[in-house]
């Protein structure tokens, strides 16, 4: 999981310099979970 959002950090890095690190971090975890909802969502935070 921290693999992935380390990815994704790097794919988002000249987002990264204008937006929070808390806001991509936010935007990458609603993304994983449109489907599944928060039971995903904790499954893949363990």
């Amino acid at each position: 999981m921290l693999d992935f959002l380390r990815l994704e950090l790097n794919h988002l890095h000249l987002y990264r310099e204008k937006v929070p690190l808390h806001h991509i971090l936010h935007e990458t975890i609603w993304q994983l979970k449109p489907k599944a909802g928060k039971n995903r969502l904790k499954s893949l935070l363990v």
